[in-house]
């Protein structure tokens, strides 16, 4: 879906440079947008950030105490005299806590991944009604994310960064 939406943009962008041919873009305003600034500075941001530490902490607590479960298991099978029945039991008893052990730490990442992408679409669709609005107020004819426009490597208007803008209006709507 992003390379589709590339390609959009791009072909958009290309556009653009056949209208001074036209003599249509001479007068154009096109503003650009750090997303990851606004995501990363606005209140939203900064609070889905503490929500996802607040997770991540949590999990690391959980999994700590077994790993130390783990450790504290396979110590024991390596301390204790054991007959070979008793120390193979114990083997495979360590064996499946370590499996336990790596598919809740994958399941924790997963999840931990799924709230971010979470909170970050949330926050980017919520930061394109404010780009809307702030591009109709200031009159401007597009609006790109930074990344893209840096693509771009000469253009006859410029390109006006209203990331801080767009970040306070943004937060004073919430």
């Amino acid at each position: 879906m992003k390379n589709h939406l590339s390609s959009l943009l791009l072909s958009a962008l290309f556009g653009l440079f056949l209208l001074p041919n036209l003599g249509l873009a001479n007068d154009m305003r096109v503003a650009i947008v750090d997303l990851n600034k606004a995501i990363n500075e606005s209140k939203e941001g900064k609070k889905s950030k503490d929500m996802l530490l607040s997770v991540y902490k949590k999990q690391q607590a959980e999994l700590k105490v077994k790993e130390e479960e783990l450790k504290k298991a396979a110590a024991e099978m390596n301390n204790m005299m054991l007959s070979e029945a008793a120390r193979a039991k114990k083997q495979q008893e360590v064996k499946e806590k370590d499996e336990k052990l790596r598919q809740d730490v994958e399941k924790a990442q997963t999840a931990y991944m799924e709230k971010e992408r979470g909170y970050t679409m949330t926050i980017i669709e919520e930061l394109r009604g404010v780009i809307n609005k702030y591009a109709d107020k200031n009159k401007y004819d597009m609006v790109l994310e930074k990344g893209l426009a840096q693509s771009v490597l000469f253009a006859k208007f410029k390109f006006e960064d209203v990331t801080d803008d767009v970040i306070k209006l943004y937060n004073s709507s919430k």
